[in-house]
C-alpha cells in the first residue's frame, strides 16, 4: 500500500511539475495503520518433519539448495549462486554486493553436510556456471520453479504458512533452541 501511495504522489508530482496538473491530488493521502507483520512459530517436531522431508528429496540440486537455504540465506542469493564463489577445500562461499540486500560482500562458511551434497551436485553438473542452474537455459533455475518444489513441500507436510521466506526465522529458531 506504501508502494502505491508513493508512486501515486510521485505521479501527481510530475504533473504538477510538468504544469499538466495543478493539485496533487494525493498530497494529503493518509494511510490507515496497519500490523504489516507476519507471525512465525513453529513446534520442534514440525522442525524435524521438515528436515526430514528435505534429507529424503529426490532432488538433489532442490535438497542442496534447502541446505544452503537452511544457513540464513534469502532465496534471490541462493539461486544465483555460481561455483565460482563457492571453495569446497577451505568451506565457504562468498555473495557479492549486488546479489545482496545489504549491497555489502558476505562470505559464509559451508558446513560439512552442505560441502557434501556441493561436491556430488558439482560431480553430476561438471560444465554448468551456476549451482543451481537450470539445464535447458544454462541460467539459475527461477523463483517459479523453486517455488513448486516448496509448494509441494508445504503441501505434503500441511504447513500451509511456511513460506520460503519463514526458512530464515526456522534457522533462528534452530539456533536459539539449541543454546547458540
Amino acid at each position: 500500500v506504501e508502494k502505491i501511495a508513493s508512486v501515486i504522489k510521485k505521479f501527481y508530482q510530475y504533473l504538477q511539475d510538468n504544469d499538466l496538473y495543478r493539485y496533487n491530488a494525493a498530497s494529503s493521502l493518509q494511510l490507515p495503520k496497519y500490523d504489516n507483520k507476519k507471525y512465525f512459530s513453529i513446534s520442534k517436531q514440525d522442525v524435524k518433519k521438515i528436515i526430514t522431508y528435505i534429507n529424503n528429496l529426490e532432488s538433489l540440486k532442490y535438497q542442496t539448495l534447502y541446505y544452503i537455504l537452511l544457513h540464513g540465506r534469502r532465496i534471490s542469493e541462493v539461486i544465483n549462486l555460481k561455483w565460482s564463489d563457492i571453495d569446497l577445500n577451505k568451506k565457504f562461499y562468498n555473495l557479492h554486493y549486488y546479489q545482496t540486500k545489504t549491497r555489502k560482500n558476505q562470505q559464509y562458511y559451508l558446513e560439512d553436510f552442505q560441502i557434501a551434497a556441493l561436491q556430488k551436485l558439482k560431480e553430476l553438473n561438471i560444465n554448468t556456471t551456476y549451482v543451481f542452474e537450470n539445464n535447458k537455459t544454462k541460467k539459475p533455475i527461477t523463483y517459479t520453479s523453486f517455488f513448486r518444489i516448496h509448494n509441494k513441500l508445504r503441501t505434503d507436510l500441511n504447513m500451509p504458512d511456511l513460506n520460503i521466506h519463514a526458512i530464515r526465522h526456522l534457522v533462528a529458531f534452530l539456533i536459539v533452541n539449541n543454546g547458540y
